[in-house]
């Protein structure tokens, strides 16, 4: 019909032009055929524009497989789990409850801030370190450390599994009414309609390390890591770092008011122009103010918020023309001592801060009067000072000796009631702890040296020359009746007794300088080093066991324990052994594979073995000699410590305290 419109114009003129018949009908079809090309020529323009289209698209979004996987809640009255829930990363309104992301599970709160319920790996979570919240679809979309992407529709939990696609970790979620954008670690921004993921790229290159995102007027914005600002706008993406302006190539917020676009670093605040944005050869972010450690850029009303890792808070106009630091409003609250990891979130608009050390609410209606105030009661007893738990101990009293990582030492009554903190600079990051019974004292392995603790707590600092601060385990123990300290350092071991101390390095015998633990059995000293293990007699080096020499197929020694007059060694990749009395190593490999055995993290109720390693629990079982693991009831895989009463025992893991009682193995 297009071209017969086109071509009735020519046959109306031929009576103008009294042109013969013979001659109008040649022009009739040459016109037609003319404009048959042009038409064809259009269409075909058109097809292979949107086929260009269509493949720049399926270029930067390439669709990704997954499955869904109903999570089932593991409930057992023998588990109880232990963990520090005050360490917040994200919350979110949902189902009139406010939930809230820790590094100790989910938690759901009341509107006034009341515990309704804490969901762990019990109640079917894969694991309990969680990072962000957003609500999509009528679910709560959860991200975690190491799992992937969970939904939650207020009863069951069910994990997002992609395929071939790793992303080691969920680090920021945004929602809107189509789509829940996911951050990724390592792999690459994601999109999500519900039916589909998809990893969108700017043209070919992957955006990875995602702290910040979100969809405001057809515009994305994704803060980075260390690769600053990525824009996409109607189709086009745009990256801008630090050589554009930026204060630091690490972003931790960003919005857009009007024609400005304030950028948030960890260095300070930046601010640019929407007109130059799309601008080529320009320095866009000519305006910046320097506030070290920022951690969160947030507008609300007509402020900027500016929030600092230990809770400072500062402020000033969004109308805000030329930046500087020294006009910046500091709001004055009474924020926790230790803060760290502070932001500040808006929810429904309400302003809320996260931190590790719990949230605030504003209790203002108005923003430019911000107030905030403690909310929520983040646990129960017992609490811990912090998830990762890397020694374990119960004492003569029967109190819970907890060392962590990097937040020093809990103690806990046989019940679970905290009975005392004890941190300082020389007591944060705790390897171990061994008790004298006789003179009532606790020792404990730290990477500064020895402290030890009385009965009421007092602590002293040992003075002893040590070959090295950092001090991995402390064994006690006799020979022949001597009473015998065995101190393992990152450069060798030393021996004392009550009248004399000895060094031992490579220089005289040992398989290795850096030593991880010791043991008094068969009238000898068994000492694991990185490169071996040693045996020491009459204070000399008499055997060592290697590769080369015996059936270890590894040589770091991580573990080793005695039990039911067997030798049991651990190992950091070559899995778990048994030095016999003929002196023959026998491994449990074919059992139990090559285990990463994690330092010291080995114990014995002479009922079973119980060995801890990155994929969970192994247990050997000495009445029916058989092996059998557990990792899904653990708050995380990864093992580091044991102890145990005659009721419980208990796992230390990156995620908090699993305490098991022994009833479990009998119904198991």
């Amino acid at each position: 019909m297009k071209i017969l419109a086109k071509i009735k114009p020519l046959i109306n003129q031929k009576a103008c032009l009294k042109l013969p018949a013979k001659m109008l009908f040649l022009i009739s079809i040459i016109g037609g055929l003319v404009f048959l090309l042009i038409e064809a020529k259009i269409i075909y323009r058109k097809t292979e524009q949107s086929l260009e289209k269509s493949q720049l698209k399926i270029a930067n979004q390439a669709v990704i497989f997954f499955e869904k996987v109903f999570l089932t809640p593991h409930s057992d009255q023998n588990i109880t789990i232990w963990q520090n829930t005050n360490d917040v990363r994200s919350l979110a309104h949902f189902n009139n409850s406010i939930f809230v992301a820790t590094a100790g599970g989910l938690l759901e709160l009341s509107e006034t801030g009341a515990l309704l319920r804490h969901f762990t790996v019990l109640d079917g979570l894969p694991e309990s370190d969680l990072t962000s919240l957003s609500v999509f679809q009528s679910k709560l979309f959860i991200g975690t450390k190491s799992k992937d992407l969970l939904s939650f529709d207020g009863e069951n939990f069910v994990s997002l599994r992609l395929q071939n696609h790793e992303t080691k970790a969920i680090s920021a979620l945004f929602s809107d009414e189509q789509t829940l954008f996911i951050g990724t670690f390592a792999g690459g921004l994601l999109e999500f309609d519900g039916e589909k993921f998809v990893e969108t790229k700017a043209g070919e290159q992957r955006i990875e390390h995602v702290t910040f995102l979100e969809n405001n007027s057809s515009r994305l914005l994704v803060g980075t890591f260390d690769d600053g600002l990525w824009i996409r706008q109607s189709g086009i993406w745009k990256h801008f770092t630090a050589a554009d302006g930026l204060l630091s190539n690490r972003i931790v917020g960003t919005k857009i008011i009007g024609e400005n676009i304030f950028v948030g670093t960890d260095l300070g605040v930046s601010q640019g122009f929407l007109s130059e944005i799309f601008q080529e050869n320009q320095k866009i972010f000519r305006q910046s103010a320097v506030l070290p450690t920022l951690s969160s850029l947030i507008a609300d009303s007509n402020q900027i918020f500016l929030v600092k890792d230990d809770g400072e808070i500062f402020t000033f106009p969004n109308e805000t023309k030329f930046l500087n630091a020294l006009k910046f409003t500091k709001i004055e609250w009474k924020k926790s001592k230790n803060i760290q990891n502070a932001r500040l979130q808006k929810i429904d608009r309400e302003l809320w801060l996260e931190s590790n050390q719990g949230i605030w609410k504003n209790s203002e209606n108005d923003s430019n009067n911000l107030s905030l105030t403690a909310f929520g009661i983040f646990f129960d007893e017992p609490n811990l000072t912090e998830n990762t738990i890397s020694a374990l101990m119960i004492d003569e009293n029967e109190r819970l000796w907890c060392g962590t990582f990097r937040n020093g030492i809990d103690v806990f009554s046989a019940n679970g009631k905290k009975l005392k903190h004890l941190e300082s600079e020389s007591v944060r990051e705790i390897n171990f702890f061994a008790q004298d019974f006789d003179k009532k004292t606790v020792f404990a392995a730290t990477s500064g040296g020895i402290v030890k603790y009385n009965s009421n707590f007092s602590d002293s600092i040992s003075n002893d020359e040590f070959p090295r601060r950092s001090i991995t385990q402390i064994s006690l123990g006799k020979i022949e009746k001597t009473n015998i300290s065995a101190i393992a350092t990152a450069k060798g071991l030393l021996l004392k007794d009550d009248n004399s101390s000895r060094i031992f390095s490579t220089v005289n015998g040992l398989p290795g300088n850096s030593t991880f633990t010791t043991l008094f059995a068969r009238n000898a000293i068994f000492v694991g080093t990185i490169g071996g293990l040693a045996q020491i007699e009459n204070g000399k080096i008499v055997r060592v066991f290697k590769t080369s020499n015996s059936e270890l197929k590894n040589n770091w020694i991580t573990a080793l324990t005695f039990s039911n007059e067997r030798i049991f060694i651990g190992t950091y990749g070559g899995g778990i052994y048994e030095l016999l009395p003929s002196g023959e190593i026998h491994s449990f490999s074919s059992e139990t594979g090559n285990l990463f055995v994690n330092q010291n993290a080995i114990f014995s109720d002479e009922e079973r073995l119980y060995v801890g390693t990155l994929e969970g629990v192994w247990i050997l079982n000495f009445a029916s000699q058989k092996w059998s693991q557990i990792k899904e009831i653990l708050p995380s895989q990864t093992v580091l410590s044991m102890t145990g009463t005659r009721e419980s025992i208990f796992f230390g893991t990156t995620n908090g305290i699993a305490q098991i009682n022994k009833n479990f193995w009998s119904k198991n």
